[in-house]
C-alpha cells in the first residue's frame, strides 16, 4: 500500500542509444537494494517497465540530451494515480 512506499524514491540511470532503444537502466542505489527487499521489488520493477518502454520516445536531434538520464521514480506517485 501507500504507506509501505510513501517516501520511497528509486533513482535509475537510463543510457540511451541514438536510436531511441535503451542500452542499459541501472539502479543507483545498490546498498539498499541489496538490503532493502521492499525497495528491491520497486527499483526491480521499475527497471524493466523502462526496458519494456524501449525504443523511448524522446525529441528527434537532442541526443546529447537525452543520452544518458537520471529518472527518479516514486512509487507513491503511481498508486495514486
Amino acid at each position: 500500500g501507500l504507506a509501505e512506499v510513501e517516501g520511497m524514491v528509486v533513482q535509475l540511470r537510463i543510457e540511451v542509444r541514438p536510436d531511441r532503444t535503451v542500452q542499459q537502466v541501472t539502479i543507483q542505489d545498490q546498498t539498499r537494494l541489496a538490503r532493502d527487499p521492499l525497495f528491491r521489488a520497486v527499483a526491480e520493477s521499475a527497471r524493466r517497465a523502462v526496458d519494456n518502454c524501449s525504443p523511448l520516445m524522446l525529441p528527434p536531434g537532442k541526443y546529447t540530451l537525452w543520452r544518458d538520464m537520471v529518472l527518479n521514480f516514486r512509487p507513491e506517485d503511481a498508486i495514486r494515480s
